[in-house]
C-alpha cells in the first residue's frame, strides 16, 4: 500500500511515500524514471524467506516540478500498488513591502528634487563650459 504526503502536492511540498507491506525479501530498491517512482522489495543475489515480516518504509524524494506523476511498489516482480498523482505549480509570494508606495505629497515633493537636481547639473556643466 502507498501513501503520498502530502495528498494534493505543489512545487514547493516536500514529497514522501510510504509504504506498507510484507515480505521475506531484505532488499529494498528505489529508482526514479522520468516521471516514474519505483520502489521494490526483492533478493537479486539469492532466495526470500518463506516468512513474511511487515515493513513500512518511508522515502523522502523532496520538492518536484508540476507535473503529473506515477509510484509503484512492487514485490519479486510483482506490482503490489500504483499510485497516480499529480503535482500543482506552487503560487509565488511576493513581499507585501517590496516597492514602498509613495503618497501624493511626497511623489510631488520627489518630482520638484529630481527636477531640481537635474536643474543644478545642467547649471554647473554650462559653468565649466563657460570657463
Amino acid at each position: 500500500m502507498i501513501t503520498i504526503r502530502p495528498g494534493t502536492p505543489t512545487s514547493a511540498d516536500q514529497v514522501e511515500f510510504e509504504f506498507v507491506g510484507g515480505s521475506g525479501c531484505p532488499k529494498i530498491t528505489k529508482a526514479v524514471t522520468d516521471s516514474h517512482f519505483h520502489f521494490d522489495v526483492s533478493n537479486a543475489n539469492g532466495p526470500c524467506l518463506s516468512t513474511r515480516i511487515p515493513y513500512t518504509f518511508s522515502w523522502n524524494v523532496g520538492t518536484i516540478a508540476a507535473g503529473d506523476y506515477q509510484v509503484t511498489q512492487t514485490e519479486k516482480q510483482l506490482v503490489l500498488d500504483t499510485q497516480v498523482f499529480s503535482v500543482s505549480q506552487a503560487k509565488q509570494d511576493f513581499p507585501a513591502a517590496a516597492v514602498p508606495l509613495l503618497g501624493t505629497p511626497a511623489m510631488i515633493l520627489l518630482a520638484v528634487a529630481v527636477a531640481w537636481l537635474a536643474n543644478k547639473a545642467v547649471r554647473t556643466n554650462k559653468q565649466k563650459r563657460a570657463a
